[in-house]
């Protein structure tokens, strides 16, 4: 779902109503719902928390979504 690290929030939407798994993790743990926190994509962290993609997910550094997010300076934006 590399999609989400290019913003395209129709396209993960399409995506996702056709069966992608939100909480797919990469080699290194990193979800969909990482990628999309640490770029500062509101609204397709938005679109994959309401379908379920997990926001306590960790990946292999322990890391969660709001943590890439809170590093790269996405905190707030995606918090609120």
């Amino acid at each position: 779902m590399m999609v989400m690290m290019m913003g395209s929030t129709a396209v993960a939407r399409l995506l996702l109503d056709h069966g992608a798994n939100p909480e797919v993790q990469d080699s290194t743990g990193s979800s969909p719902l990482h990628d999309a926190a640490r770029e500062g994509f509101l609204e397709t962290v938005q679109l994959l928390c309401s379908f379920q993609a997990n926001p306590h997910v960790r990946d292999m550094w322990n890391r969660r979504p709001i943590d890439l997010a809170t590093e790269k300076g996405h905190h707030q934006q995606i918090a609120d």
